[in-house]
């Protein structure tokens, strides 16, 4: 077994000095370390570590809330604890008063491992790891911190690869101007580039999950994507969360996406969707097939809920429905406030999206509670329906056509041999993500299409996207923009012969 040791100089009392904690690295022993006393002597305080485990077991016993993982940490550093070191492959500062440069100076002992900081640094923490690599620089090879998006802790050069990487791809698509939901688009097609891989055996699980580990490797799973995903557009200044769902019939399988409250006032969009760049990645053997696909793009809840191909439980806020509103008013209205106590979870989750607070107090709805009922119900629904009214908000066809061709425009001319952009294009786009209309346009017929897409094509649905592409001008834009891209690529080609 493998594990670290977390330094800390501040604690309630003696029976503190030694306390197993949890950590992603296997055991984890917080080490209680003044300025009189070492590591190395501390290591060496077996009286103090039995009486400190032992008063853990008591209290364990006492509350009835024995963890198995615990005792067998317990057993496994009790029986390796007079060469504890040996087992360790991180040592975690977390002090409070003491310098920890200093404390490294007077305890090398500690070089002889992998130097782990307390704290996490998020993607845009550029200027804060640039100090520490300057704080650190003559042990940098030693040094490690957490990165969110990655589980494992990584090394201050790697990191600053990381963090590099997402920061020169970031303030590419920051210089291209686009609106919110463009940004959204382009970045999901940028992160789906990939092939859904699993780790090797041999490999470790997060290999395939991890920031780090997916942007410079050959692996990713869902997690993964979510992960890159999720970085690119925080940098950028679009608010997302990765959601996190369990298959109903195997818990112990589960499922990583995104979801986002868009606001873009260019495309008339104010809701909750969920993206999911797993769902509609590059397949294997696959060229750009996959820019074909968006039928996992802004999606609401209700049409993940619906979808036969998967059946997962959602964590977040389980107990959404498209009824939702109905059945909190009745529960308002029979003034049965116990009865919100299951929509809690929910109900907060969904505010937190669309406000960045919450909607309800759990005190106030439990029976026993002093503040039962002590809260201004007009006011909680005229909350509740506003963002209750987001999560449902189907964005048609003709808003997505518009989308795609501003951010398909740009793709092309940055990669036109990557980038498909023709009638044709947007014709099979349309169709295979499965974008519905909102006005229906019957009167235009478009049999030959049977031959690009077969017999089981909805030929209304083609009528509609013809007829909408004609009258919207969309046709005649794109063909323009081919013509530009074209006499741009003659022009360069005189220039460099």
């Amino acid at each position: 077994m493998k594990g670290e040791l977390v330094l800390v100089d501040n604690i309630f009392d003696e029976e503190n000095e030694f306390e197993i904690s949890t950590s992603a690295q296997g055991f984890c022993l917080n080490v209680y370390v003044d300025d009189e006393c070492t590591l190395e002597k501390q290591l060496k305080n077996r009286k103090t570590f039995d009486c400190c485990m032992d008063a853990l077991e008591k209290f364990q016993a006492t509350i009835g809330d024995i963890n198995e993982d615990q005792l067998k940490e317990i057993k496994y550093i009790s029986e390796h604890f007079d060469n504890l070191l040996d087992s360790v492959e991180f040592i975690r500062l977390s002090f409070e008063f003491q310098d920890n440069i200093d404390f490294i100076k007077k305890n090398p002992l500690i070089l002889t491992k992998k130097i782990a900081l307390s704290g996490r640094l998020d993607i845009t923490d550029y200027s804060k790891l640039i100090e520490l690599m300057k704080d650190y620089k003559d042990i940098e090879d030693k040094v490690y911190v957490s990165l969110i998006g990655n589980t494992n802790y990584v090394s201050l050069s790697d990191c600053y690869k990381t963090m590099s990487a997402i920061k020169r791809q970031a303030d590419e698509i920051k210089k291209l101007g686009l609106s919110p939901m463009e940004t959204i688009m382009y970045v999901y097609d940028q992160v789906r580039n990939r092939v859904y891989t699993f780790e090797n055996e041999d490999e470790s699980y997060f290999k395939s999950r991890d920031l780090t580990e997916v942007m410079f490797g050959d692996k990713i799973v869902c997690a993964g994507y979510a992960n890159i995903f999720h970085v690119l557009l925080h940098y950028i200044g679009i608010e997302n969360r990765i959601v996190y769902l369990i298959e109903k019939d195997n818990p112990q399988s589960g499922h990583a996406r995104n979801i986002i409250y868009v606001q873009d006032d260019k495309y008339d969009i104010d809701g909750v969707y969920y993206f999911d760049p797993t769902w509609n990645s590059k397949r294997i053997n696959e060229t750009n097939e996959y820019l074909y696909r968006y039928t996992y793009f802004a999606k609401t809840r209700k049409y993940m809920d619906d979808d036969k191909n998967y059946d997962f439980k959602e964590c977040s806020f389980p107990t959404y429905s498209t009824d939702m509103d109905m059945e909190i008013r009745k529960i308002i209205a029979e003034e049965k406030y116990e009865k919100l106590m299951p929509y809690t979870k929910s109900l907060n989750y969904m505010s937190s999206l669309v406000t960045n607070s919450s909607l309800i107090e759990p005190m106030c709805v439990l029976p026993v509670a002093p503040m039962y009922g002590q809260f201004d119900t007009e006011e909680f629904l005229r909350k509740f329906e506003k963002v209750f009214s987001k999560f449902n908000k189907e964005i048609p066809a003709e808003t997505m056509l518009k989308l795609l061709n501003s951010v398909r425009k740009i793709e092309y001319y940055q990669n036109p041999e990557w980038y498909p952009y023709s009638l044709e294009d947007i014709y099979k786009t349309c169709i295979r993500s499965k974008w519905e209309f909102k006005d229906k346009h019957l009167d235009a017929r478009a049999k030959i299409l049977r031959a690009i897409f077969g017999k089981e094509v909805n030929i209304n649905q083609v009528d509609n996207f013809k007829n909408y592409g004609h009258e919207s001008g969309l046709f005649k834009e794109m063909e323009q923009v081919r013509l530009t891209k074209v006499l741009r690529l003659v022009c360069d080609k005189k220039k460099n012969s």
